[in-house]
């Protein structure tokens, strides 16, 4: 087999396997810098989210540290121990409600904060 055989496969074999992705994934179209529109491949596998779970984490912070400001340390820490003794799902509510360090920091920030600004 000659040199230009051996290019002819492999490009072949390249045109091959895009066709498969594009009818497998379907195709997303680009337009390039000299105004021509390509059709390429999505990607395979779906992408882990990860801002939506940034955003999940710090809305339940921010959730924590609403209640804990509202409710106070001690009736806080009381209606976790009362999830605790709960369901399943109510154990696995406790696990994630309970305080932490970046709640009580961002608690005890905020509480100074807005005593100082309504003085």
């Amino acid at each position: 087999m000659g040199q230009n055989e051996s290019t002819f496969e492999a490009r072949v074999d390249r045109i091959e396997r895009s066709y498969e992705m594009r009818t497998a994934n379907g195709v997303r179209h680009e337009i390039l810098s000299d105004g021509l529109i390509v059709a390429r491949p999505r990607r395979r596998a779906p992408r882990f989210p990860w801002k939506g779970l940034a955003i999940s984490g710090i809305a339940l912070i921010g959730f924590k540290v609403l209640m804990l400001m509202n409710l106070g340390p001690n009736v806080y820490a009381q209606r976790v121990e009362m999830l605790a003794d709960g369901t399943v799902f109510e154990q696995a509510g406790a696990w994630f409600m309970q305080v932490d360090v970046v709640t009580k920091w961002t608690a005890e920030n905020l509480t100074a904060l807005i005593k100082t600004a309504l003085r």
